[in-house]
């Protein structure tokens, strides 16, 4: 398999170079990585300069946004351009590379790539997968995430997952939350160009992909820890509340609530007739629709009530569920 690394990047000169040097490291090295930066403002399309030059065998292809595009098309551009090196134009995709999704800021483990790539070519079901991690502040000092019990992948996934097991993540697990952040996911080329096909920037680019992947029964976990994921004071919006402190933004309830159901909307739109048939999409989107009019109208007595629904408790960990009370009773 053809292997490409994308990264989508922007004003992030701090830990670039770390982060490309983590993936020049890797035990089975890729054939190419692909960035494109969105009109970085500081120095980082120089220092990937630099870097291309200080290691001519590394297979850096760079791109620069003459203006800034906004992180989800800036990585789309980036896929776009994985999947035209390989001579395939979108609805002719075969499955045969893979394309890693990078984020600026991480530390990949030596063996990541080929650890993901060794899954994919032992199982031809898996379309999309996504490994676990560990976290780490600015200064790549490890940072402790809790986890409530029925739980994984440091509180992103809610179920309970043994580690180093490989597991099919159901569409419906989808419905309320993403499973896994882009930064840990793989996918074939086939993924790749149902994504590009079937892009909207409502919606975050790693749930569409996990999402397109599940309605097929194509996108798995692997709960193994690969990579470093680095917290810092320009992306705590990555794991919320408990990597930035346990500080709760405002409305930070509502604006998750509403991302919820765009990607509904978004798999009602392009997955037709899987939403028509799934109970569990459109007894999520009616949740969905009556949690937000509760926030929204700050409703006490309307969320009292929705809280006593029995799939509340599944649906939402005991901080979600505090801090949607909370949402109804500040001003």
């Amino acid at each position: 398999m053809k292997i490409s690394v994308v990264m989508a990047t922007y004003n992030g000169e701090q830990f670039i170079e770390e982060q490309l040097d983590s993936i020049r490291r890797q035990t089975r090295r890729p054939d190419e990585v692909i960035i494109s930066d969105d009109a970085s403002d500081d120095r980082t399309f120089e220092l990937l300069l630099s870097f291309g030059k200080r290691y001519q065998d590394f297979p850096m292809r760079l791109f620069r946004n003459q203006t800034n595009q906004g992180y989800r098309k800036n990585f789309r551009r980036a896929v776009a351009l994985a999947l035209e090196s390989g001579g395939s134009a979108y609805g002719e995709t075969s499955d045969d590379g893979l394309i890693f999704l990078a984020d600026q800021d991480d530390r990949w483990h030596p063996e990541k790539i080929e650890t993901m790539a060794g899954i994919f070519e032992k199982r031809g079901e898996i379309s999309v997968l996504a490994s676990s991690f560990t976290v780490m502040d600015a200064e790549g000092t490890a940072v402790p995430v809790r986890q409530e019990k029925g739980w994984s992948n440091q509180h992103l996934y809610h179920r309970t997952v043994p580690e180093e097991a490989v597991v099919q993540v159901p569409a419906e697990d989808l419905a309320f939350h993403n499973f896994a952040q882009g930064c840990a996911m793989a996918m074939k080329n086939g993924a790749a160009g149902r994504f590009l096909d079937d892009f909207s920037d409502k919606v975050p680019h790693d749930w569409q992909i996990a999402m397109s992947g599940a309605v097929r029964g194509a996108t798995w976990f692997y709960n193994r820890p690969l990579f470093r994921y680095r917290v810092h004071r320009h992306n705590v919006h990555g794991l919320q509340a408990d990597a930035s402190e346990g500080r709760m933004k405002e409305n930070y309830r509502l604006t998750d609530a509403l991302r919820a159901r765009e990607i509904l909307r978004w798999t009602r739109e392009k997955e037709p007739e899987y939403y028509r048939h799934s109970a569990e999409m459109q007894e999520a989107m009616s949740f969905l629709d009556e949690d937000i009019r509760c926030m929204t109208e700050h409703d006490r007595r309307g969320m009292l009530a929705l809280m006593k629904n029995p799939e509340y408790g599944r649906l939402k960990s005991r901080k979600a569920q505090a801090a949607d009370l909370l949402s109804v009773l500040l001003p």
